[in-house]
């Protein structure tokens, strides 16, 4: 757990730090373009996309726009999104089991 810890809290810091690669973020948007078509196979899954883009956008979002939304992101705006959220001060560790504290803190 330790080193789990260990990895996750450099990423952060790396990313906020760096930014993103831009092999990582194709890799990233790839994943996240795949992940949204298999979950619209389901109906709840459509369902609930439908409730959260009436919601969000007050619309709905073909997967059409929301594919080409994600092709948009590039590395600069990932940079200033990290920038601005992974700060390691300002973020919280959460454990669930018989973990000390202490070992949940980032190095």
């Amino acid at each position: 757990m330790d080193r789990v810890v260990d990895l996750v809290c450099r990423e952060i810091r790396q990313i906020g730090i760096k930014g993103v690669e831009r092999k990582e973020l194709e890799r990233a948007k790839t994943q996240m373009k795949g992940s949204l078509m298999l979950s619209l196979e389901s109906s709840h899954s459509r369902m609930s996309k439908l409730a959260k883009d009436e919601l969000t956008h007050g619309r709905h979002m073909s997967l059409e726009d929301m594919l080409a939304h994600i092709d948009r992101v590039n590395e600069e705006q990932v940079f200033n999104v990290g920038r601005q959220f992974f700060k390691l001060d300002s973020l919280a560790i959460t454990g669930l089991g018989p973990l000390a504290s202490r070992s949940l803190q980032c190095p």
